[in-house]
């Protein structure tokens, strides 16, 4: 189990984070705007997301693939994360009207996600075969 302690330093940058919540919430910008700061925020997190799991392009390089024609062959990292960008996009789509979650928006946002992919990645995966452990469920020595 991950300990975290609260600190003081900590605790002042929450509480930073949250003025400058509340001040970005009242500030009034044009769609233009707002949709360029959503682009760059759904770009971020394709990044960062793609890259916790292992993938190796730059920020920069993944500002291009987002904004390259989406008709282009990509390498295998590059559709990584145009397929990740494509699924926020989707579920941003779903967001606005207000669509519930399920079972099938789960499974049409992996669609997007590992399109390109073999086939037994797309689809419900049958549970994990017993003796089966993911990394991150071994605990450490000492633990």
């Amino acid at each position: 189990m991950i300990k975290a302690i609260l600190t003081n330093e900590i605790l002042k940058y929450i509480t930073e984070i949250e003025k400058n919540r509340y001040r970005v919430s009242t500030v009034k910008m044009s769609r233009s705007v707002a949709n360029r700061l959503r682009k760059n925020s759904k770009k971020k997190s394709s990044y960062a997301s793609n890259k916790i799991e292992g993938n190796p392009l730059s920020e920069k390089q993944v500002d291009e693939v987002i904004d390259r024609d989406e008709r282009k062959h990509f390498l295998k990292p590059e559709q990584e994360v145009r397929n990740y960008f494509l699924a926020l996009n989707y579920l941003e789509e779903k967001a606005k009207k207000k669509e519930n979650f399920s079972k099938k928006l789960i499974l049409e946002v992996q669609k997007y996600v590992e399109k390109g992919a073999s086939k037994e990645k797309i689809g419900l995966r049958g549970p994990m075969p017993r003796g089966y452990f993911l990394p991150y469920m071994i605990p450490k020595r000492g633990s």
